[in-house]
């Protein structure tokens, strides 16, 4: 089986690091697996980040654009939004290779726009680390606006607009054969609620331990060192 993982960092950032130790995990297990990532932190040979000059300008100045653009419509606060919308003809490569499964991880930051997802033809496993894919521009809402359609308004917000051009794009291009897991029940609940994503199979597997590194202790000796 050959696998291609997507993350936009390899070993930096809790949904990098998450992404990276399964990708260990599975090339330990014998898969033939590559992660590819728009930054590059780590020597992993099978980590495959921009291989030229021009490739992390273009990549650079598409994240910082809209980084900026948000920053000036949005205010700082709210600077935490991604449109995703600068194609980046990832999917060229991929159906053009011989890969049996995609596997995606957090891949915002303009790495992929929704389009370049909706135009793989290869099976996708999709990690959530957000609310992102299933909602509007945000990554982390409080409400429920996901679990039913936005709604657009004239004089609304320049936020609650992009929010539902967003989503509307999502809603038209996901589809039902994209496999979603979550690494908690509480956002398996969420995207199995969502307008999005409620036909699609989502699976809950938490994020791996590397168990080399950390045990099960006892908790009463442990807290009692601690003065808990």
């Amino acid at each position: 089986m050959k696998v291609f993982t997507f993350s936009f960092n390899d070993n930096k950032g809790g949904a990098a690091i998450s992404a990276y130790r399964l990708y260990i995990l599975l090339r330990n297990s014998g898969i033939d697996i590559k992660m590819y990532v728009a930054r590059k932190f780590t020597n992993d040979d099978n980590v495959i980040g921009p291989t030229n000059n021009l490739t992390k300008l273009i990549q650079l100045f598409k994240q910082k654009f809209c980084q900026l653009v948000i920053y000036i419509l949005f205010n700082k606060e709210n600077s935490f939004i991604s449109p995703s919308l600068f194609n980046s003809n990832w999917h060229k490569f991929i159906n053009k290779s011989n890969v049996d499964i995609v596997h995606l991880h957090w891949v915002n930051l303009e790495f992929f726009s929704i389009k370049d997802i909706s135009k793989i033809n290869k099976p996708i496993i999709w990690t959530l680390h957000d609310m992102w894919a299933f909602s509007g521009s945000k990554h982390l809402v409080y409400d429920n606006t996901y679990t039913t359609e936005y709604k657009f308004k004239l004089f609304s917000n320049l936020i609650t607009k992009l929010d539902y051009f967003v989503w509307k794009s999502k809603f038209k291009n996901f589809n039902s054969n994209i496999i979603i897991v979550a690494p908690s029940n509480w956002l398996a609940n969420c995207i199995k609620n969502s307008l999005i994503f409620k036909s699609n199979p989502v699976f809950v597997i938490p994020n791996p331990i590397d168990f080399d590194s950390w045990k099960l202790l006892d908790k009463g000796i442990e807290r009692r060192k601690l003065s808990f």
